[in-house]
């Protein structure tokens, strides 16, 4: 069920909301810039190699930082209204993020 605020679906609003917000050139979190033009990642100037669906993950929680975020609303965000993967995935996709982060 959506609920409609004028023409658009709170839906259609929350998914415009975050394309809008990432489609900023460059995000900075602390150490961590994201370069959306470049679609690179940089750790105190270190570059730091990740995957398509890190990246994404990323710069979604990048983009939403301060923000309490769910396990669904990130995998609705980063993987899709078609994903049927374990619930878990968002955990293990964090983890190995951290550790590329914290590592490089």
């Amino acid at each position: 069920m959506h609920l409609h605020c004028g023409r658009m679906s709170l839906h259609q609003a929350d998914v415009l909301e975050y394309y809008l917000k990432n489609e900023a050139g460059v995000l900075d979190v602390g150490e961590i810039e994201l370069n959306h033009e470049r679609h690179a990642v940089t750790v105190s100037g270190k570059q730091v190699e990740l995957t398509f669906k890190e990246y994404e993950l990323l710069r979604y929680l990048m983009a939403n930082k301060n923000i309490v975020l769910s396990r669904d609303s990130i995998v609705l965000k980063v993987w899709g209204t078609e994903f049927e993967g374990e619930s878990r995935t968002v955990d293990m996709h964090i983890k190995t993020l951290r550790q590329k982060l914290i590592h490089n």
